[in-house]
């Protein structure tokens, strides 16, 4: 008998755009700035992550002086899980 490991198909997508300009600035990134990839945006007192079709942020706490790399961390954890 084979023994074979299964690897998940699904994993979180690679980029994760990070909106540094608040919640009620309109200004900030859009879906098609970011080919519908997922948004990490600072919303008053942490991230929120938002992924396209979904009605919902994923919320992901945080501080707003995370690094861009930080947050895209934190994110990608977050999908990971969700996955």
């Amino acid at each position: 008998m084979s023994t074979t490991q299964h690897t998940p198909t699904t994993t979180a997508p690679t980029n994760v755009h990070v909106d540094r300009s608040g919640p009620f600035d309109f200004d900030g990134l859009q879906w098609a700035d970011t080919n519908c990839e997922p948004i990490a945006e600072w919303n008053r007192d942490s991230w929120d992550l938002f992924v396209f079709g979904e009605d919902l942020p994923i919320m992901l706490g945080g501080h707003s002086d995370m690094t861009d790399q930080e947050v895209q961390d934190l994110a990608r954890e977050a999908l990971n899980d969700a996955a």
